[in-house]
């Protein structure tokens, strides 16, 4: 997640739309007082070779300081411990609600800053957290179907959708939706709104984790597609998803 006061935007980062993609590349041109939050510390690492670091966005400056400390010395074990500490002692964080951020940046910039998101099909957010799951516990595991669809039975049950993150009072709190199938054109639209175009400037964050052969039409049942739809609903609304249960990709 990031504020820019330089740029006078909020990003409000989501789950499974190349969002730390795009956190990463927009970090490249923050102020030293925009706020920028952790991301995963195997893509922190990535991050902190060339771009700015997290900053303004724990509670405990000192702890942020042994934090950015931990990233330039590439010392994975710190910066992973570091970084659960830092999940309860920030007064800014990852995957943050609009509703938290706005208490917090305050009204008067809340009102004039440009604030937008990242959302995705429903039925691939699913398949993408799932198999995201599965290979963030173990990298080198190669699951079969079995594994795949348990894995997609509890992403469906613990899964929150992304909408959650940018309603406030069930009211959409963001300027613009992007769309992650039509992502670079979408952040070259709102180039102007943030001060930079990075639509062709995005690292491969967490990209590895899904296989080519590994579609969304042929990793759901029938139930689990029916399933989702009922789930993501207001989604499917919002954005114009169709709920069809043929093959979407």
């Amino acid at each position: 997640m990031i504020v820019s006061y330089e740029h006078g935007y909020i990003f409000i980062k989501t789950v499974k739309v190349a969002g730390t993609s795009v956190e990463m590349a927009l970090s490249s041109y923050c102020g030293p007082d925009d706020v920028i939050t952790p991301v995963h510390p195997r893509d922190e690492v990535r991050r902190g070779l060339k771009m700015r670091r997290p900053q303004n966005f724990a509670l405990d400056p000192a702890l942020e300081r042994a934090y950015a400390d931990a990233i330039d010395r590439r010392d994975f074990k710190s910066i992973w411990e570091l970084f659960r500490e830092l999940e309860k002692k920030s007064r800014f964080f990852n995957h943050m609600s609009v509703a938290k951020i706005r208490r917090e940046v305050g009204e008067t910039f809340w009102r004039r800053a440009f604030k937008f998101t990242i959302d995705r099909n429903p039925y691939d957010v699913v398949v993408s957290k799932a198999l995201w799951k599965i290979h963030d516990a173990d990298f080198s595991l190669v699951p079969d179907d079995a594994v795949i669809r348990q894995a997609i039975d509890e992403a469906i049950k613990t899964g929150v959708p992304n909408i959650d993150k940018y309603r406030i009072d069930g009211v959409v709190a963001v300027d613009r939706v992007l769309r992650y199938e039509n992502l670079n054109a979408d952040l070259a639209s709102i180039a102007d709104r943030i001060g930079v175009d990075i639509s062709r400037r995005l690292p491969r964050a967490k990209s590895k984790s899904r296989k080519p052969d590994q579609t969304t039409a042929r990793l759901l049942t029938p139930d689990q597609r029916q399933r989702i739809a009922e789930r993501y609903a207001e989604t499917f609304d919002l954005l114009g998803y169709l709920r069809t249960l043929d093959p979407i990709d």
